[in-house]
């Protein structure tokens, strides 16, 4: 089976590729029968011996390709048009056959950007089926808001999910990530309208220091400092500070990507609306992390968050932890 995932909206695509992840494992087995590519450094003959291989001790095996369709770099049909897919490397033509063909046991998953387009897209869409969601604009960005609160048992009224919708837009990411704080904070009960607009409003100012470039530069001593004036403070809500992290990993793992690819610091600035000096320093950063130490960032953060959810630490010891390691494993890098 192919599944192609395309949108503006990439949490609500991650949602269901996390979705789609979950009904393919019944038998536990998934996690070894998994394989996932970036389009720029493989082959199409690569994909296709990933999708020929044989699942180990299970009944479905999982091959994702990320980046074959959408913006970034692009290509021309022989017309001279742009055709929306990246210039990855040729023969992609053969994947058309290709799928006709695969083994029942593989599902192939086809992981694009904002937009996707091209001959190649064109040829697969009657092969696969096709995920595409965009982000709400400002008129729906109540009802996503409301929606999303029912599934993970938040309650909100009408006006405090219009609050929220008014304070954060239709970042999805961020959307997301408020209601879950949100949720630790009402314990189960109702959020009021001043809930949300004291939570969230005094978030969109970052404080007066900087508490994540000590935590990526790895200046474990200044990383914690900062980090208890906040808290002390109250001026972040501990779960809206690893959310920034996150967020500045995440900036840098496109980054490091974009790099290792060959983009300029223009590509980059266009990627993620960033120019002048936050754009350099961004640049600095991701050129001093290896895509694998970005990655390992990334586990220590999923394991943080684990924590937190199965009660085995509260929040803000979980957050102490999580900057006390990212920074301190960067130093130790360095």
């Amino acid at each position: 089976m192919l599944h192609i995932f395309y949108g503006s909206d990439s949490f609500s695509l991650r949602e269901e590729f996390g979705e789609l992840k979950a009904s393919l494992d019944k038998d536990g087995s998934l996690a070894a029968n998994i394989v996932t590519f970036s389009a720029s450094k493989v082959s199409p003959q690569e994909v296709i011996a990933a999708c020929d291989t044989v699942p180990f001790l299970g009944d479905q095996r999982l091959v994702v390709v990320e980046g074959l369709f959408g913006k970034g770099s692009r290509s021309r049909d022989q017309d001279g048009d742009d055709d929306g897919e990246p210039a990855v490397s040729g023969g992609w033509d053969s994947l058309v056959e290709y799928v006709d063909g695969m083994p029942g046991t593989t599902v192939l998953v086809l992981i694009g950007g904002d937009k996707a387009g091209g001959a190649l897209l064109k040829a697969l869409r009657s092969k696969a089926e096709i995920h595409h969601s965009k982000l709400p604009d400002q008129k729906a960005v109540m009802g996503w808001v409301q929606k999303r609160s029912r599934s993970i048992g938040v309650k909100l009224d009408a006006r405090s999910a219009r609050a929220l919708a008014d304070l954060v837009g239709n970042d999805t990411w961020r959307l997301a990530t408020e209601l879950e704080k949100l949720s630790s904070f009402a314990n189960g009960q109702m959020v009021s309208e001043a809930d949300v607009r004291d939570m969230v409003a005094s978030a969109r100012e970052l404080p007066p220091w900087d508490i994540l470039d000590p935590i990526v530069e790895g200046r474990g001593a200044g990383a914690l400092k900062a980090l208890r004036r906040v808290l002390d403070l109250r001026q972040m809500h501990p779960l809206e500070v690893m959310a920034r992290v996150q967020g500045a990993y995440r900036r840098m793992a496109i980054a490091r990507e974009m790099l290792d690819s060959g983009a300029t610091g223009t590509d980059i600035g266009a990627r993620l609306n960033m120019r002048g000096f936050p754009l350099e320093k961004l640049i600095d950063q991701a050129s001093a992390h290896t895509a694998s130490a970005i990655r390992a960032a990334y586990a220590r953060m999923v394991e943080a968050d684990l924590d937190v959810k199965r009660g085995i630490f509260d929040v803000e010891l979980a957050l102490e932890l999580l900057v006390t390691d990212l920074a301190t494993s960067r130093s130790r890098a360095a």
